[in-house]
């Protein structure tokens, strides 16, 4: 992924089919990547269709699909973003630097795992992070409070929004379905792992809140074993 960070054929139609794509990293050099002052990625969003900053509070600053694929093919930009937005039911989960050398993840990520089986999952940009995308609501969103490796992005279930962005990739490290999953949503989402203290609570129409949270089960622990 060094010279190519993005896969158009990984990435669910789902996805696709939303206005919701903007490029990161608007380089100096066409095709010389855009670094920060500590050699890291450059990562600001920008509008696919203008080159204008992108914001993810303003959904006219963002582009379609296509809009985002022409402007990274153009050798100008970083990489593609997908912007979370009101009404997409997506929650994000950003896992970094849970991958080895190897791409095999650690102990703690393998857990987690084990609760999205059945969702679209891709290789971060860094190549040793993970992104996780299902429908649902988030307990919580940010950072998690005793692991600040795990972020959870989307809205959480007083009707707060989280306003980010993933730099999507599309490259999946096995066969994680190609689209986010609702039924894991409703029949795992409960906890990312009891060590992190972030609850997920997925959807549940027409009953309250804390009805919802009590009829979530415990999800079970696979023991697949992991390939990369």
């Amino acid at each position: 992924m060094k010279h190519n960070r993005f896969n158009p054929n990984g990435i669910p139609d789902y996805l696709k089919a939303r206005q919701q794509w903007v490029v990161w990293g608007k380089r100096l050099a066409q095709g010389s990547d855009a670094l920060q002052k500590d050699g890291r990625l450059n990562k600001i969003p920008f509008n696919p269709r203008t080159g204008k900053a992108a914001s993810s509070n303003k959904p006219n600053t963002w582009g379609t699909f296509q809009d985002a694929v022409i402007a990274y093919q153009s050798g100008w930009y970083n990489g593609v973003g997908f912007m979370f937005a009101e009404g997409d039911r997506l929650v994000g989960t950003d896992l970094d630097h849970c991958l080895n050398a190897t791409g095999t993840p650690n102990p703690q990520t393998q857990d987690i795992l084990s609760h999205f089986e059945n969702t679209f999952t891709e290789i971060s940009p860094s190549g040793d992070g993970l992104h996780i995308y299902c429908f649902g609501l988030a307990l919580h969103c940010g950072k998690g409070q005793q692991n600040k490796w795990i972020e959870l992005y989307g809205k959480d279930i007083n009707g707060k929004r989280s306003n980010r962005y993933f730099c999507i990739t599309g490259f999946c490290g096995r066969l994680f379905p190609r689209k986010p999953s609702q039924t894991t949503c409703l029949q795992s989402l409960r906890v990312l792992g009891a060590k992190c203290h972030e609850l997920l609570i997925s959807q549940d129409i027409g009953i309250s809140k804390l009805e919802a949270f009590n009829r979530l089960k415990p999800p079970v622990i696979s023991p697949q074993a992991y390939e990369w």
